[in-house]
């Protein structure tokens, strides 16, 4: 059947209040773009690493998060605003494992709150 979740290329995740890790995503290998916004898990998805066609990613105004689990080498863009400031730092300081993770990605954004 064309057309169904394993075909899917967006997902936008949106007050997934469920505490505990973020949900595997496994049965979207085409996933390009990611928007995880406002969910409460304690972890990301730790199988991101697996989605091998997904280009582009936003975590926005999730503060539970600490942080990244290893991202996938197709990975071009990553958006970070409006989550826990010690992981938002983490993400843009050269040498902690965070920064480390987004190495090979192209295009970073990561807004620290004022």
């Amino acid at each position: 059947m064309d057309g169904g979740p394993t075909d899917l290329q967006n997902l936008h995740l949106y007050k997934w209040s469920q505490l505990g890790p973020g949900p595997e995503l496994e049965a979207f290998p085409h996933l390009c773009r990611l928007v995880l916004q406002n969910c409460r898990w304690d972890t990301l998805p730790t199988n991101m690493e697996q989605l091998t066609s997904l280009k582009a990613l936003t975590i926005s105004t999730c503060w539970n998060i600490w942080s990244l689990p290893t991202l996938p080498r197709s990975l071009e863009y990553f958006y970070l605003n409006y989550c826990n400031d010690e992981f938002i730092k983490s993400c843009g300081t050269v040498g902690h494992p965070n920064c480390r993770k987004l190495e090979h990605v192209r295009l970073k954004e990561i807004m620290r709150l004022a």
